[in-house]
């Protein structure tokens, strides 16, 4: 049989030499090959006739990675990936692929990925109508992969289609038209059908196609081809496949495979037969379409011989017809657009093998662009433009590249405070920058389109930096290729690319001036950049004018009272009492020296804490206020506080009443009106400010400990390089740091009092630094406050030091980024200690907490249960409330479209047992529930619950299988479920176990043996086909990383770096791309065991499992553990959803918590 296919057109690039493979009947394999930036070469292995043919195309550079389909019963239906300008080349090349295929399976990425791993560049996806056959491939390639398209197999006109019958679930395959059907099977699932094979035939080979999931065993019909052919399908839909019917040429009629309901359908065609079919499937048969073709004319009867008569004498033989010289093969399409061809099934002329040109050179410098209103005006390092005088503000015109639509963010400001710049493949796509306006941010607007790059912000510390000059470069492109910005501080690092030579630069700068507003040119990406400039002295001036007084507001009872004006609130308490605010202190700041004011009357229920950060200050308070019965004047019923950065307080009080806003610039002193009450309040407002943070964005942490001694504070540094630890009788008694400020080294002063034991240190490598303290603190006889007894010190290539001190008592840790100052108290001995951090300019995730709302009454609070995730639906079974107490065995149901609680319909085997330390995980539409316990140690078996049929099955009973088992881990990807760990009956455990859902047997895997200790309360996850354990507790709270191939069945004990968490397990934990997310967990076990909380801890982290790099992210939720948790997406947001928990005092809690990746 004749077969067409459809050429869809190329996607990518249009250099490199062109090539077509042709077609063949399918695609076995598929070899990919990349480097740093993009795809450099493809291998195919085809298949034809039954023989395979391999080609390949472009240049081995690095890494090979191989997608293979489980040919021919399973083939590619889609071809997809992305694209994008690759600086290096200088043109644009395929940087990744991904297949699809029959079995509703996606290839992993092949190429180059984002780092939240998606393919890098402009995606693409080709695929045929109704999921046809992957048949080949063309595209153009040299050095690397410039381009690729696909032939898939399209419909041929003599053809009678039958369209699709059923729903649109599931995925499309079309298994194209062959000879005839030689054998059906079909199987099914209940009142479903849930799987169907096909083997077809092709000449004398019989080619197989099978779709579905295969669950019971399944009913087969032969046919007697080629003497018998299938003349009718007939079938019924009931939402999918339940049941199909096949009449044949002889007669002979199939059972009716399934159960008639539904809408009966039919194909059938007087004169032709089935050849092959269609359809959409997923764990069922959605829909089923069919191809028949003409029967073929039979020959006609033979006639009578005739007499003998003479032979006639020989004509001359015809001339031989000439063979069609092959075509070359076309260039790629622009656009995707279909063509239909059609190719004689014996062998076709081969095609000429490809050219290939070495077409990636590098691209030559262009000429400098000229002036114009449309873009940019050249390198620049004078002030051309206009200027109001020598003293005055000046307009430097834009640099860069021609092009783009123009913007102007105008020259009324004092100054610029945050820089937010995204850097892709093309270049800088975009740019937005925040001024200070009288006193206040202003926050701008992005110019360029906001895209997938990730955003690097630069944080300004107005007034006393401030922004002098800009250098940049761009290339032919008209797109600017890289920036970085300098302060009177300090220099950026370059965003986007370095300069290499290769383009234009310029550069935004005037002598003794800084820069206060920009303007520029822009459109998908930035064109050019411009400024306005100011002298430094002309917002800079030495007077401070006097502070300004706000009058007071609210009510007339009380007293008076005045605080005066200091240099900065640093701390405020606010204490409520039956009406209203009852007190509240203010701790100010003046010259370095700490001091307080009380007003009110303090209650029992005690104050509530706003603390402003050392780089910080409070612009705004808003308060309601209101008459309340019984009292003969207006008093405060709540206050709310708000800093130049943005932090806002809690409101403290009840927010009711009449509203008032105290603002107008920094405020650094209070007075009003109080008696045991707060009646009114007015604030002292000054325009100067102390900021001082750095080009890196950093945040102070307070100091924890004792509150004994005199504080100290060494401020913020690039790194700390040394450290000086003396210990004493009692504890830490001394301590010392270097730091590195630009390029000098600085010997911070002593803190506390060095003894005859002298001092130890820590040396960090000048390519290291400090990203976390481990504290130890606690109170010792005869000394009136808590001391500091212990110091341990991490970095980020994951050198620990050792711990300086005697570790007792209680512990804090000091983590969040890069720590670059210390600051504390201290009098003989060391009685507390903060730290000051650096973020990473560019985080591997960008996200937020929210605690997610509950309407209805939830099934209360508990703690070492489990959750899973079934579409907007999530699971909750098992846990405790109390400790070793089980609570019920109901399968609770949250529904995030309506926040509500429901229970899951208990049908069939329902789990007998009531268990802690369980797990649960989902694949598709159905949960599996493994382990766990009762109170009196009583063990659960393996189950699962069908979320569609609500109902359980008993799987494994607890004596087979894996075993018995509690406070494990599980994870699963798309066929099999994995268990990790636990404690048994009588020991911790390290054995790794598979559950394959369609063999539904358990096997187990390679142990890790003794690198990887046995464990309890472990993570465990799936990253692009590897298995990750993370940490847990052996005895000891574990730190280590370890990685499991299923491939190679080999474990590999993982090295990590970064902000790495201490040790740690009962953590949540999910899979977001290439990044596993943790959060919380116990990090010290608790002398009574489970009896007891624990020392719980509430940060979480990101482990990169590519780089093998960890980072901090943001506190979301109270210090907690034995939670539940599981991977989410919910709004279009994937991340990590946690349910419940056990608290520091033992309690148990009852919210919900979601960690959304917005971006990575």
């Amino acid at each position: 049989m004749e077969t067409m296919f459809e050429k869809v057109g190329a996607m990518g690039g249009n250099k490199g030499g062109a090539f077509d493979d042709g077609v063949f009947d399918g695609v076995k394999k598929v070899i990919v090959g990349r480097d740093f930036d993009s795809v450099t070469y493809i291998k195919i292995e085809y298949e034809k006739d039954g023989k395979f043919e391999t080609r390949e195309h472009g240049t081995i550079r690095g890494e090979l990675k191989e997608f293979t389909v489980d040919y021919p019963n399973e083939y590619i239906t889609a071809v997809g990936g992305s694209y994008d300008h690759v600086f290096s080349y200088g043109t644009v090349l395929i940087k990744s692929l991904i297949f699809k295929t029959t079995y509703g399976r996606t290839s992993p990425i092949l190429g180059v990925t984002t780092l939240f791993g998606n393919p890098a560049g402009r995606e693409f996806m080709l695929e045929a109508k109704n999921g046809g056959k992957l048949l080949g491939f063309h595209g153009r390639s040299g050095q690397a992969l410039d381009a690729i398209g696909p032939h898939f197999f399209a419909v041929n006109s003599p053809l009678k289609h039958f369209k699709l019958q059923g729903g649109n679930g599931g995925n499309a395959w079309d298994d194209g038209a062959f000879d005839g059907v030689r054998k059906v099977l079909v199987g099914r699932n209940g009142k479903f059908v849930s799987y169907v094979r096909f083997e077809y035939a092709k000449g004398e080979r019989m080619v197989p196609h099978a779709h579905g999931k295969r669950q019971e065993a399944p009913q087969e019909f032969v046919v007697d081809f080629p003497n018998e052919h299938i003349t009718s399908v007939e079938g019924t839909i009931d939402g999918y496949l339940s049941s199909v019917t096949f009449k044949t040429s002889k007669g002979r009629v199939s059972p009716a495979f399934g159960n008639v309901v539904g809408n009966k359908f039919v194909f059938e065609e007087t004169g032709f037969k089935l050849v092959g079919f269609f359809g959409r499937s997923g764990d069922a048969i959605d829909a089923l379409g069919a191809h028949f073709a003409p029967l073929p004319v039979p020959p006609p009867a033979p006639a009578p011989a005739p007499a003998p008569a003479p032979a006639p004498a020989p004509a001359p033989a015809p001339a031989p017809a000439l063979a069609p010289a092959p075509a070359p093969a076309p260039a790629p399409a622009p656009a995707p657009v279909p063509t239909l061809v059609s190719i004689p099934t014996p062998a076709s002329p081969p095609i000429p093998a490809s050219v290939l040109v070495p077409v990636h050179s590098p691209v030559p410098a262009p000429a400098p662009v000229s002036s114009g209103s449309s873009g940019g005006t050249g390198s620049n390092t004078g002030g051309s433009g206009l200027d109001t005088g020598s003293g005055g503000l000046q307009k430097m015109e834009t640099q860069g590249g021609e092009g783009g639509n123009q913007w102007d963010d105008g020259s009324d400001h004092e100054g610029v405070m945050n820089i937010y710049v995204a850097a892709g493949g093309l270049g800088i796509e975009n740019i937005k920058f925040d001024y200070v306006k009288n006193g206040e941010t202003k926050e701008g607007t992005f110019h360029g389109v906001k895209a997938r790059a990730i955003i690097s912000t630069i944080v300004i510390g107005h007034p006393e930096e401030y922004l002098v000059s800009v250098e940049g470069w761009y290339d032919s492109s008209n797109i600017i290729q890289g920036i970085k910005f300098q302060t009177n501080n300090t220099t950026s690092d370059f965003i986007g690319y370095e300069y290499s030579g290769d383009g234009t630069q310029f550069s935004l700068q005037v002598k003794d001036k800084k820069i206060i507003g920009f303007h520029g040119f822009a459109d998908s990406h930035l064109n050019s950049l411009g400024a306005y400039f100011v002298p430094v002295s002309s917002s800079s001036s030495s007077l401070t004018p006097p502070p300004n007084k706000v009058e007071a507001q609210g009510g007339n009872g009380g007293e008076t009272f005045d605080d005066g004006a200091f240099d900065d609130v640093r701390k405020v308490y606010v204490g409520q009492g039956d009406s209203g605010v009852a007190y509240i202190k203010f701790e100010y700041e003046k010259n370095g020296k700490r001091e307080t004011r009380e007003h009110g009357k303090q209650t029992l229920l005690g104050t509530e804490e706003f603390e402003v950060d050392s780089d910080d200050y409070i612009t705004s308070v808003e308060f309601y206020y209101e008459k309340i019965f019984g009292l003969p004047t207006d008093i405060i019923t709540s206050l709310i506080f708000k800093t130049f950065k943005s932090k806002t307080s809690q409101p403290f009080g009840m927010v009711s009443g009449n509203k008032s806003v105290l603002e107008g610039g920094k405020i650094v002193g209070f007075h009003g009106r109080a008696s045991n009450v707060l009646h009114s309040l007015g604030v002292y407002v000054s325009s100067s400010r102390t900021s001082s943070t750095p080009v890196t964005p950093s945040f102070k942490l307070p100091a924890k400990g004792g509150n004994g001694g005199v504080s100290w504070d060494d401020g913020v540094h690039d790194n700390v390089r040394k450290v000086y630890v003396g210990q004493g009788d009692s504890g830490v008694a001394f301590v010392k740091f270097e730091y590195d400020k630009g390029s000098e080294l600085l010997v911070g002063d002593g803190h506390g009092k060095m003894s005859l034991l002298g001092t130890e240190e820590f040396v960090i490598h000048p390519d290291d630094y400090i990203t976390s303290v481990k504290v130890y603190y606690e109170k010792l006889f005869g000394l009136k406050a808590e001391i500091i007894t212990a110091l341990i010190f991490k970095t980020f290539k994951g050198i620990t030091s050792q711990p300086f001190g005697i570790t007792s008592g209680d512990f804090f840790l000091l983590e969040g980024g890069k720590i670059t100052g210390f600051h504390g108290s201290s009098s003989d001995v060391l009685h507390s200690i903060g730290a000051y951090m650096s973020l990473s300019s560019i985080p591997m995730l960008r996200g937020k907490w929210i605690q997610v709302e509950q309407k209805s009454n939830e099934p209360g609070p508990r703690c070492s249960h489990a959750i899973a995730m079934v579409g907007e639906k999530m699971y909750s079974f098992g846990g405790e409330l109390t400790p070793n107490f089980h609570i019920d065995q109901h399968l609770y149901v949250f529904d995030f479209k309506t926040h509500t609680w429901s229970l899951a319909p208990p049908n069939g085997d329902v789990p007998d047992l009531p268990c802690l330390g369980v797990c649960m995980v989902a694949i598709g539409t159905t949960l599996y529930v493994f382990g766990g316990r009762d109170g009196h140690r009583n063990y659960n078996g393996f189950y699962s619950y069908d979320t569609v049929k609500s109902e359980w099955k008993l799987i494994t009973h607890v004596n087979k299988g894996p075993a018995p088992r509690s406070f494990h881990a599980m994870a699963a990807d798309a066929e099999n479920i994995y268990v990790f760990g636990g404690v048994s009956t009588t020991a911790r455990l390290n054995t790794l176990h598979a559950y394959n859902i369609v063999s539904e047997k358990w096997i187990e895997l390679t142990n890790p043996g003794e690198s990887c200790k046995a464990r309890g309360g472990p993570g465990l996850a799936v990253v692009h086909g590897k298995i990750w354990v993370v940490y847990g507790f052996s005895g000891d709270e574990m730190d280590d990383v370890h990685c499991y191939d299923p491939v190679e069945s080999k474990w590999t004990k993982v090295e990590t770096s970064g902000e790495k968490p201490w040790g740690r397990s009962v953590f949540s934990i999910a899979v977001v791309g290439k990044y596993i997310i943790i959060s919380g967990g116990e990090i010290d076990m608790d002398p009574k065991a489970h009896l007891g909380p624990g020392i719980l801890i509430g940060g979480a982290f990101v482990l990169d499992t590519e780089n093998l790099m960890w980072e901090k992210l943001e506190e979301g939720h109270s210090p907690r553990g034995w939670c539940a948790s599981t991977t989410a997406s919910i709004d279009g947001k994937k991340g990590l959803l946690m349910y419940g928990g056990k608290s520091p005092t033992n309690g148990r809690y009852d919210d919900i918590f979601f960690y959304g990746v917005d971006s990575a």
